[in-house]
């Protein structure tokens, strides 16, 4: 015999909406505290339209000021039968996480921590849902959204196929980069290199919408071989990389062939003198 819920008679005070659009974001696939606390930011912050004004500070729709060991404590979980709680550093790197994804923005304030919810009124206005109706219906729906006007059922699958396979050589190239960025740092410095990768996939998606793949190892070459200051300083990261590199492609000339060039080119005189001694 099949089981049914109870139908428990429980006031609901209030609600917040959360967009199933999250399970295609990148933070559902991350770690599961990350998650947990943008939804628990969420759930928190303001939802009256009317901003609320203290001594110092003023709170609008979407912001939550509180505290790093607050957080912490409302968001304390049990594990192997003990309450465990984040510590107030990982909280704060959590929240570094979340602005560098672009889900808050931390305020600069004196006033504990504050914290924005990016799109806010967008996701909490409900008129911006549409109820469910059919898959059909839908789909014309979305269709119109998009182009503001009908696309054929055949004009909308060649233009998916296009895109999809525009998708999967940008993917392709993004994965080839940042596999040469890491040969490239573990030959430069002999560490590995961290990847990041949402961001550094973000980043290197934005950079090829701008140069080729061979263009992109041309000046990862030239970014490696830089004595610039602030390269030096900052590191040799994908992030550094992308703030030098309309610096680095005016600059190509001056700079030496790299290290693994020079080592194919002397292989290749090698096996070229070793087949004419033998001719």
């Amino acid at each position: 015999m099949q089981k049914e819920c109870k139908d428990k008679r429980i006031m609901i005070e209030s609600y917040f909406i959360l967009s199933r659009k999250i399970f295609e974001s990148a933070i559902w696939r991350d770690n599961p505290s990350l998650l947990k606390l943008f939804i628990w930011i969420i759930g928190n912050a303001r939802y009256d339209k009317t901003p609320k004004k203290y001594p110092g500070v003023t709170i609008q729709r979407g912001e939550l000021v509180t505290s790093l060991a607050n957080i912490a404590e409302s968001n304390e979980y049990t594990y192997r039968n003990s309450v465990r709680r984040w510590s107030r550093s990982y909280v704060s790197k959590m929240l570094v996480r979340l602005e560098t994804e672009e889900y808050i923005v931390l305020c600069e304030d004196t006033y504990g921590t504050h914290i924005k919810v990016c799109n806010y009124n967008i996701y909490q206005e409900q008129k911006r849902y549409v109820e469910n109706r059919k898959r059909t219906d839908w789909k014309q729906i979305g269709n119109r959204l998009e182009t503001d006007s009908v696309i054929t059922k055949q004009e909308n699958q060649e233009k998916q196929g296009k895109q999809g396979k525009q998708d999967i050589k940008r993917n392709l190239n993004i994965k080839i980069f940042i596999d040469y960025f890491f040969d490239a740092f573990n030959e430069k410095t002999g560490d590995k290199y961290h990847v990041e990768g949402g961001k550094d996939g973000k980043t290197v998606k934005r950079l090829l919408n701008t140069y080729t793949i061979n263009e992109l190892k041309d000046l990862c070459d030239i970014f490696f071989q830089s004595t610039d200051e602030f390269i030096l300083k900052a590191g040799y990261t994908i992030g550094v990389f992308l703030s030098q590199v309309n610096k680095l492609n005016i600059i190509p000339h001056q700079t030496k062939v790299s290290d693994r060039t020079l080592k194919n080119m002397q292989a290749m005189d090698n096996f070229l003198n070793e087949k004419d001694k033998k001719q």
